[in-house]
């Protein structure tokens, strides 16, 4: 998975920013990259923002809507407890089905060239698992390596992701209409949910009643989560072009072969 980030830097203001992008590249021998996966990355990138110390006050989040991955109600859920943890709001926003393709992909495509041009040197490095690939990427092309400050690249390596917690809301009626939810820190775990994203001046500023937009993008909706799992299947109804795991989405571990 690859998870770009832009940020104020620790100089930024109104009058001169400082803008940071950071992309950080998930990179594991679990092929199954299912909600768990997805959480289990989040999860390191919060750890990453804490111990450096950087504050933030609202994380806005842009995806492709994988029914699988990033678009239904366990992560709605899980948004919510974020919200309630670390006293940030989260708004996700969900390109439609099929047009996830984004500047994420160009720089999975960056790394995943490089990894081929080192197997084909005939004294290059020796990547036999996501192990070696990280520390390979992390020695060549990581934060150390680069000498733009203003863009850094991190690698993680995934391991040992948590399968066990079971599921606790019911599906969300309507999920694959709308593209624009955001979190609450209701501990009844309500989510906000409107038909498109907007950024108009006061949207951006998290002024949500005074939208510049509601003829064209339609007005928040309050949803509460419904917590009496039927022990189904959570992400069914989906549309004919829908898939549970994301067709925009491109393996760099797919580099990895038995015996290489």
């Amino acid at each position: 998975m690859v998870h770009i980030t832009y940020r104020h830097g620790q100089d930024s203001s109104e009058e001169k920013r400082v803008i940071l992008k950071e992309s950080h590249f998930y990179i594991s021998d679990d092929r199954t990259h299912d909600i768990h996966y997805v959480q289990h990355c989040f999860k390191l990138f919060y750890d990453h923002v804490i111990a450096m110390d950087i504050p933030f006050y609202r994380h806005i989040i842009w995806s492709d809507g994988c029914a699988g991955q990033f678009k239904n109600a366990r992560v709605f859920e899980w948004l919510c407890l974020l919200h309630l943890k670390y006293k940030v709001p989260h708004v996700w926003n969900y390109f439609e089905t099929g047009h996830g393709k984004g500047e994420h992909d160009g720089a999975g495509a960056c790394i995943k060239t490089a990894l081929r041009r080192e197997e084909m040197k005939f004294t290059g490095a020796r990547l036999r698992d996501a192990a070696s690939i990280v520390q390979w990427c992390a020695s060549v092309m990581g934060e150390q390596a680069t000498r733009k400050h203003l863009v850094r690249r991190i690698f993680w390596e995934v391991t040992n992701v948590d399968r066990s917690q079971t599921p606790r809301v019911n599906t969300v009626h309507g999920t694959r209409r709308f593209h624009s939810i955001r979190s609450s820190d209701n501990s009844a775990l309500q989510i906000w949910t409107r038909l498109k994203a907007c950024f108009c001046s006061s949207c951006s500023i998290g002024e949500w009643d005074d939208c510049e937009h509601t003829d064209t993008v339609d007005t928040w909706e309050r949803v509460t989560l419904g917590t009496n799992f039927n022990g189904g299947n959570e992400i069914d109804h989906l549309e004919d072009d829908q898939t549970h795991i994301s067709r925009d989405y491109d393996h760099i571990s797919d580099l990895i072969q038995a015996g290489t």
